[in-house]
């Protein structure tokens, strides 16, 4: 897929035009596994108690870590190099190189998982079974992120939605049909997770080529290709280890200083918001950085362009992400009262901090794409390793008092410093500028504030005896109508091509 021109239009608006295409079909292929995720999430709170729940969490956490030291660099150097080979028209060599690569890391990650299982064995006595569930799923998990990342690196984005879409049935599907048909245990849903991945992964890797390519040994030019794939993805490795610390580490932090039923309940909480706040930024993200990374190669492009480009990408994310984390803190306590069992509930504390992490989490991720540009990996990973210590230790000192709720605020403390930090970065001589759209974040801020505000008035003092149920609903509708529509009057979105041809 070669870079294309569009002869009306300059080449930044032509790369928004390509995003916008995109983005409607990664917005499927999030929102509907993230709906039968959120159904999932609800389902299986009610099957299993805090404490069983909370097992499968720090499991499915282990298996994260796991796969994501193992294959989160790899499909970081995917993602930035891609293009440009593709550019080059060397996809050939670079699929086969990369099948080279993945087997002897395949090989390295088998070796590694039997020693870890056998040390499970010999002094976990009672868990050695969880680490072997785990161990499979971080595997399994990993190959197919590696898949995926392929996918979206090469703008496929119908294969991409398919594969996604048709992993998140089969995982309920196969989880239900263990539980039920096998054994009630919390371990079949570690289990329905690890064989969906696995009944897609050929399916995948032919859809990549990578089943196509016929090497099995380093070819000319695997080793620089290796040399090339490590030095900008090793430190993302670091990157993502920091990053997992800060996205997992709660968890084992609030096992150690309280309990599995303490674990269970804020996992509950942190997928449901994860899942929220990934519904509008994931397909947003997933659309932009293919492009982005596409035009990084386009002849003649300044930083300029590029952080003017990063900056109109960010915009979207931007009108939908505030308005949904105001959503979110003004239902919270209503959310968990409808979602949860009742032994679940009491921790919708959680919502608010954890909304406003992951919203400051994904807006990072546009800031630092001027890192990922530049090559500037080893900073990314240092940002990264200081967020993550400084949520560490926010966590050890404010979990023993605060419980689930201070692991909450450490949450958005550590994602908070790691934005911080990137935007410091951005704004020094030299960089790739980080182009905040302020006139957008202004606006998006002040009309959800508003609308949170009289929402709030009215359910206090008029609407106290009505459904929960219906006053979400209803004010979701009438918010998302009076703040589009203020956003329209107000410049910020625009009538699409044929709506205006029809008002004329």
């Amino acid at each position: 897929m070669g870079s294309r021109k569009a002869p009306s239009t300059s080449s930044v608006e032509f790369m928004i035009s390509l995003a916008s295409l995109d983005r409607w079909k990664y917005l499927v292929a999030v929102w509907m596994p993230a709906l039968i995720q959120f159904g999932s999430i609800l389902l299986f709170t009610r099957l299993f108690d805090a404490d069983a729940y909370g097992q499968f969490t720090l499991a499915v956490a282990a298996a994260g870590l796991w796969s994501g030291l193992m294959m989160q660099w790899l499909t970081q150097a995917i993602q930035r190099y891609r293009p440009a080979y593709r550019t080059a028209g060397a996809l050939q060599p670079f699929d086969a190189h990369l099948t080279s690569l993945l087997l002897r890391l395949l090989l390295a990650t088998a070796a590694g998982a039997g020693a870890v299982y056998a040390l499970s064995l010999l002094w976990f006595e009672g868990y050695g079974l969880w680490f072997g569930w785990t161990l499979l799923l971080g595997i399994s998990q990993g190959l197919y992120m590696v898949m995926s990342i392929i996918l979206n690196a090469d703008r496929q984005a119908d294969a991409y939605r398919s594969y996604q879409l048709t992993q998140a049935l089969l995982r309920l599907g196969l989880a239900l049909l263990i539980i039920y048909g096998i054994a009630f245990h919390v371990g079949g849903l570690i289990w329905g997770m690890a064989i969906s991945y696995v009944v897609l992964l050929p399916f995948m890797m032919r859809r990549t080529g990578l089943l196509r390519s016929r090497t099995i040994r380093a070819t000319e030019g695997y080793h620089a290709f290796q040399r090339q794939m490590l030095a900008y993805g090793m430190p993302m490795a670091v990157w993502f280890a920091a990053g997992t610390v800060l996205d997992l580490g709660d968890r084992f932090l609030l096992a150690w200083l309280s309990d599995h039923a303490a674990v269970g309940i804020y996992g509950a909480y942190y997928s449901l918001i994860s899942a929220a706040i990934g519904f509008v930024a994931f397909p947003l993200l997933a659309a932009a950085t293919p492009v982005l990374m596409q035009f990084v190669h386009e002849p003649e492009q300044t930083e300029e362009a590029i952080s003017k480009l990063n900056r109109h990408l960010s915009r979207p994310f931007l009108l939908m992400a505030i308005p949904c984390c105001s959503y979110l803190t003004l239902f919270h306590v209503e959310l968990g009262n409808l979602l949860f069992a009742p032994g679940y509930a009491e921790g919708a504390v959680v919502i608010p901090p954890l909304a406003l992490g992951f919203f400051l989490w994904h807006f990072s991720m546009y800031g630092h794409k001027g890192l990922e540009i530049r090559e500037r990996t080893l900073a990314m990973a240092g940002y990264a390793g200081t967020a993550a210590v400084t949520g560490v230790l926010a966590n050890i000192w404010l979990i023993p008092d605060c419980g689930y709720y201070g692991a909450a605020l450490s949450t958005l403390i550590g994602f908070g410093v790691y934005a911080l930090l990137i935007y410091v970065d951005a704004r020094r001589p030299g960089r790739i500028s980080w182009l905040i759209p302020w006139r957008t974040l202004t606006v998006s801020v002040v009309l959800s504030v508003l609308l949170a505000g009289a929402f709030y008035y009215f359910n206090v003092y008029w609407l106290t005896d009505t459904s929960p149920w219906l006053v979400m609903a209803v004010e979701g509708v009438v918010g998302a109508v009076l703040y589009g529509a203020a956003c329209l009057g107000l410049g910020e979105l625009r009538w699409p091509s044929r709506l205006k041809r029809s008002r004329r």
